[in-house]
C-alpha cells in the first residue's frame, strides 16, 4: 500500500497507536500477522511479561537512563517512552529526518494508555551509522493492532552521536515509498568544489531532489543549486545519468542527497570525507575506483579472471570484512564473453542491480540463490545491491581484451 493510502487509513482510526504505526505500514486494515501464543512467550524474561517495557525506565522530568549509543538500548527507551504521554519525550527519540511524522500531545496522551509494549527486541543488523533492530510487541488497542505479540522492524540511523528512529515497518518490507526513485550517485572533487553526479537509476525531478549536508557553502534542491537536467518526453526538466551539479567545499565535508515529494522523504545517497587537493577532474578520475570509494571490502585490487569462462561473486554476508553485506570480490577482471555468477550467502534479501540499467536480479535471498550474466563487449559494468546500497554494497566488472 502506498504511504497516502497509509495516511488516510491512520486518520480513520481513532488511537495514537494506529496512527503511528499505520503511517509506518505495520497496520494494515486493523489486521497484524497472526501470531500464535508461542510468540507470546518469545519474549526476554521468558515468562510472557513485558520486561523490556521497563528494563529502560525514564526518570524524572522525562530523563532515560537507556543506553543510547546502542539500537537496542534506543528502541528500548523509545517504547518505554509512550507510558509517559509526553509528546517531546516520545519525538526526542526520532531522527530530526525521519520519513516517519512526529507524535503531537493528544497522540501522546492516547498513547499512554493504548501505546505498543515492547515484548522482545534483537538487534538484526548494524553497519556504520545506520542499523535495523526486530521487535515483537504488543497493545490494548485489539482493534487496530491485533491479538498478542505483533512483529515488525524498527530503523535506526546515528544523530550526534546517538541512535534515533529513523522508520519503522513490517518484517520484509524497508519501509520505502512505493514510488521513490532508485538512483546511484557520485562525488568527485577537483581541488575546490565538489561535483556530485547522477551515475544511473531513475529520472527525477531536479525540484524533489535535494543536497544537504556540512562543510559545503550551499544547500537546497537541485534547481536552486543550478544543476545540470535533461528533458523528458512531456517537455519537463529531469535529473538523469549524466547531469551533475556543483557546491564548493570546505576540506572536510558529508553530503546527504535526499528525494522529496508529497510529504514523503527518502535518503537516496550520503557521503563524506576529505576534499581532495589535487587537480585531478572528475572524468579523469578512475570509475571503479569512484563507485568502489565507499565499499569497506574494496582495497583497489581488481581481481584477475581473465583466461576463465567463469567468475564466481559471493552476494550477502562476507566473512573477511567488517563491511555484512556487499560483494565478494567487489571488482573483477573478466575477458569479453566470459559468464559472472553471484552466489547469495546468507538470509538476508539483496539485489544485483547495474548502474546503467543493463541488468537486475531482482530481489533475491537465501544461501544457493544465483543470478548469472555474460558479458560480450569490452567495458566498465558497475552495479549494487539497492537495499544495501547506501551501506557501499557495490560492485565492479571490468571487461578486457587479453
Amino acid at each position: 500500500m502506498d504511504r497516502n493510502g497509509l495516511r488516510r487509513r491512520a486518520v480513520l482510526h481513532s488511537t495514537a497507536t494506529a496512527s503511528l504505526f499505520a503511517l509506518a505500514g505495520c497496520i494494515s486494515d486493523g489486521n497484524m500477522p497472526e501470531t500464535d501464543q508461542s510468540a507470546a512467550n518469545e519474549t526476554d524474561g521468558g515468562d510472557g511479561t513485558e520486561a523490556d517495557a521497563t528494563e529502560d525506565g525514564s526518570g524524572e522530568n522525562g530523563e532515560t537512563d537507556a543506553d543510547l549509543d546502542t539500537p537496542e538500548g534506543t528502541v528500548r527507551a523509545f517504547f518505554t517512552s509512550f507510558t509517559s504521554g509526553d509528546a517531546d519525550e516520545i519525538n526526542a527519540f526520532i531522527h530530526d529526518e525521519a520519513p516517519i511524522d512526529e507524535i503531537g500531545h493528544k497522540e501522546a496522551t492516547e498513547m499512554e494508555e493504548t501505546g505498543p509494549r515492547l515484548q522482545s527486541v534483537e538487534n538484526i543488523e548494524e553497519n556504520g551509522d545506520e542499523a535495523a533492530v526486530e521487535v515483537r510487541a504488543t497493545s490494548e488497542d485489539v482493534e487496530n493492532w491485533g491479538e498478542g505479540p505483533q512483529p515488525f522492524v524498527v530503523q535506526l540511523r546515528t544523530q550526534d552521536g546517538e541512535w534515533r528512529v529513523w522508520n519503522i515497518h513490517p518484517p520484509g518490507e524497508d519501509g520505502t515509498p512505493t514510488d521513490a526513485p532508485q538512483v546511484a550517485f557520485d562525488v568527485a572533487s577537483d581541488g575546490s568544489t565538489l561535483e556530485i553526479r547522477h551515475e544511473g537509476g531513475d529520472a527525477v525531478s531536479p525540484s524533489e531532489l535535494y543536497i544537504r549536508g556540512d562543510g559545503i557553502e550551499a544547500t537546497g534542491s537541485w534547481a536552486e543549486l543550478g544543476g545540470g537536467t535533461s528533458t523528458n518526453a512531456d517537455g519537463d526538466p529531469v535529473v538523469t545519468a549524466g547531469n551533475s551539479v556543483t557546491v564548493e567545499s570546505e576540506s572536510e565535508y558529508n553530503i546527504t542527497i535526499v528525494w522529496e515529494s508529497d510529504g514523503d522523504s527518502v535518503t537516496l545517497a550520503a557521503m563524506g570525507g576529505a576534499r581532495e587537493t589535487g587537480s585531478e577532474s572528475a572524468g579523469e578520475r578512475n570509475e571503479v575506483e569512484r563507485h568502489l570509494a565507499d565499499t569497506d571490502n574494496f582495497d583497489g585490487t581488481v581481481a584477475d579472471f581473465t583466461g576463465e569462462d567463469e567468475a564466481v561473486v559471493q552476494v550477502g554476508e562476507l566473512d573477511e570484512s567488517d563491511q555484512p553485506f556487499g560483494f565478494s570480490p567487489p571488482a573483477i577482471r573478466v575477458d569479453p564473453g566470459t559468464t559472472v555468477r553471484w552466489e547469495w550467502q546468507g538470509d538476508v534479501a539483496h539485489t544485483v542491480t547495474a548502474v546503467d540499467d543493463q541488468f537486475d536480479s531482482g530481489v533475491h535471498d537465501g544461501d544457493g540463490k544465483t543470478f548469472s550474466v555474460t558479458f560480450e563487449e569490452s567495458g566498465t559494468s558497475l552495479y549494487y545491491c539497492t537495499p544495501h546500497r547506501a551501506l557501499g554494497a557495490k560492485g565492479a566488472v571490468v571487461v578486457t581484451e587479453s
